[in-house]
């Protein structure tokens, strides 16, 4: 039972942390991932690619949500109580900015992305050709190996 409390209030540590982050410094780790996602190296491509696609497919859910005006603005006054509660909606000019931004970053998302895809493919490809080659040669061995003892 301790254990699942503690499970419990790990998770709900957790979600806060997340949360307490501004949309701005949110942004910014964002940008930072898409930068990480075009230096991937193949051999880390499998291990992380998952990782990436869940923490943009999350941000770009929240992103959408932001464009169409799903939040409103809470203002607090000092002793916690809500002072002022607007509704404050985005202007058509700054929904199609916010939606321009999104764009731009799923296009770089895409981008990123397939750099590192094609460089994982690459080096699969090369490493398979090399595989091949080896195979080649061994059959090569063998076929040379089996017409000698047959000529002796």
């Amino acid at each position: 039972m301790k254990i699942l409390a503690l499970f419990i209030f790990s998770i709900q540590l957790g979600f806060a942390q997340v949360s307490s982050t501004s949309p701005f410094e949110y942004t910014q780790k964002i940008r930072e991932r898409l930068s990480q996602l075009e230096g991937l190296t193949s051999d880390q491509y499998l291990l992380q690619i998952e990782g990436f696609r869940t923490d943009m497919e999350r941000y770009f859910d929240h992103k959408k949500r932001v464009c169409n005006g799903e939040f409103s603005t809470v203002i607090l006054s000092e002793s916690g109580s809500r002072t002022n509660e607007q509704n404050n909606r985005l202007t058509a000019d700054e929904k199609k900015l916010c939606f321009r931004e999104l764009k731009a970053m799923q296009s770089t998302y895409l981008n990123n992305l397939y750099t590192a895809r094609e460089r994982y493919l690459d080096e699969l490809h090369k490493n398979r050709k090399a595989d091949l080659q080896k195979a080649r040669e061994r059959a090569l061995q063998e076929l040379d190996a089996s017409f000698a003892k047959q000529i002796r």
